[in-house]
């Protein structure tokens, strides 16, 4: 759950600390500001460099039901 919106799903981002990863905890956390419930941001993930792709599988577009959509997040360069 985010927020308030069961399955609306999430990403999260890392970055390797000098000591390894044992010890990591997450940077960021990835959301889609309009997010609702079902869509499960984050099913699905791609990534290189500095940009990561989540797809969210059932989010819904205009009139069409589990349409599906990817968002595309970049680092602040």
């Amino acid at each position: 759950t985010t927020g308030k919106n069961t399955e609306q799903g999430a990403g999260y981002a890392f970055v390797k600390p000098a000591s390894g990863w044992t010890t990591t905890t997450e940077t960021g956390e990835l959301i889609a500001s309009a997010g609702a419930a079902g869509d499960k941001l984050g099913l699905s993930v791609a990534f290189s460099g500095d940009t990561i792709l989540l797809g969210a599988p059932d989010r819904a577009v205009r009139t069409e039901l589990g349409q599906g959509v990817v968002y595309v997040f970049r680092a602040d360069l």
